[in-house]
Order: C-alpha cells, then structure tokens, then sequence
C-alpha cells in the first residue's frame, strides 16, 4: 500500500531525512520510533507532503502527487500530536469537518460523526465546545475527524498518527492503540505511528522502524529490534527484558 524509496529532506544544506526504503503492507500497524530529533515527525510531513522532500512516495503504486486531492483526503489521514484550533466549535462540529472529501447525505453524515464519535468515545462530549476540552478529549475528537474523512475510501486507507496517546491517561491510551489495530486487522488499515513507549509498540505493532540521526538504523519485528543492545545505543539508557507469560517480552 505505501511504498518509499530514496526519500530526502533537506534544511539549508543539511539533511533531516535519509531514507532508503520503507513499505507498509495493509492490514499492517508499523511503530515509527526514535530518540528526540530522530527525524520522525519529518517523515510523516513528506509522506503528506507537507515539507519538501525528494524522492518517492507511493501510494496504492500511484505517486503521491499523481493523486487528486480530494481523493488523497479520502485514503490519507493524518492525527497530529496537537491542534491549534481555536473556534468555539462543538466537538462534533470538529469531527464534522472530516466530511469534506466525501459524499454524504446530511443525514448519513451526522449518523456517521455520532458512530465515529462512539468509536472514539467521545460521543459525550459532543455538545461540549472543543476549546474547553482537555488536550486528551481533543485528541479523541480529531482521531474521530481523521476517521470520518478516511470513511470513504476506495482503497485501504493509510493512518498516520503522531504520538496518538501523548495526552490520554493510562486506559484510553491502550483504547487508541487497539482500535488502531482494530482499523488494520478488520478493515485493512495501513496504520505508522510515532511512539515513545516501547512495550507499547511490542504490545501493539506488526513491524517497527527505527530512526535515528534521520536515517533508519533498522526496521523489522518489534521484539527483534527492540533489545537492550539496541535501546541502550540509540537512547542511552539499558532495560531489564522480562517476559510474560505469553511469551511477549516486556522492557523495564
């Protein structure tokens, strides 16, 4: 589904992104991980297009720029960590933003924000003007929005999402890592997401990448990247590895 090769991003001669090859199959949630300054959130800006970038970003093996852009909104979507929106909307007046690509009846559309909204749980907060929500409601209220505007899709739609648990308390964090999963396993869903925590990522991903210095040191399985060789070189810090009783390694 997403293919990238070749892909490079440049700041006054110097480089932030050097990345040879990355591929997403659908159905697959791959962690983005990486020390502060990694260049994570700059791979997500020149997948979207957001920052310049040279070289190749495919998508359902047609050029991210050879894409219609209504149709690009319909099977790319984006979380990003925080929103700057400052409109005293409702919540659900946010969430209804996502239905600009599509092509709903005012009906079906409102019947789709609540669903979304359910999904999400952030239904209660619906009637709630979004600026006097906490940063972890809004996060939810955009995860809906995101969702409803990739709803449509022809295709199997690619999620990005940027640190989706930075604001949430401890149960809606693993809430919004298991719907993600939910939305590749279910519905075919190309799921990147930039993590910080690293069990979550054994808990959660089907592969990582792992960037550093804005180059992938190394991509893969979670459970064989993530060893404490491996932590203790790029984030300077060595963990203890326990396992469960499933099996699934955990980092201490």
């Amino acid at each position: 589904m997403l293919f990238i090769q070749n892909l490079h991003v440049y700041s006054d001669k110097k480089v932030l992104l050097n990345v040879d090859q990355i591929q997403l199959q659908s159905g697959d949630v791959m962690g983005v991980l990486g020390p502060n300054g990694a260049g994570k959130s700059t791979l997500f800006k020149a997948i979207t297009g957001d920052i310049q970038s040279q070289g190749d970003v495919t998508l359902h093996n047609r050029s991210r720029k050879a894409w219609a852009h209504q149709a690009l909104a319909r099977h790319l979507g984006v979380l990003a960590q925080a929103s700057q929106l400052s409109f005293p909307f409702h919540a659900q007046e946010v969430v209804a933003l996502g239905l600009t690509p599509l092509s709903l009846s005012h009906k079906e559309g409102w019947k789709q924000i609540k669903r979304l909204m359910a999904r999400t749980d952030c239904l209660h907060l619906a009637e709630r003007s979004y600026t006097s929500l906490s940063g972890g409601e809004r996060q939810r209220v955009q995860l809906a929005r995101v969702l409803l505007q990739l709803s449509q899709a022809e295709h199997a739609p690619l999620l990005l999402l940027d640190e989706p648990t930075s604001a949430q308390d401890l149960g809606q964090q693993h809430s919004i890592l298991d719907l993600a999963r939910q939305l590749a396993k279910e519905e075919g869903y190309g799921v990147l997401v930039i993590l910080h925590d690293l069990n979550q990522a054994l808990q959660y991903c089907d592969l990582c990448i792992l960037l550093d210095r804005g180059e992938v040191a190394l991509q893969g399985k979670p459970a064989e990247i993530l060893t404490p060789d491996t932590i203790e070189h790029h984030w300077q810090y060595r963990p203890e590895q326990v396992s469960l009783n499933n099996g699934q390694p955990i980092l201490i």
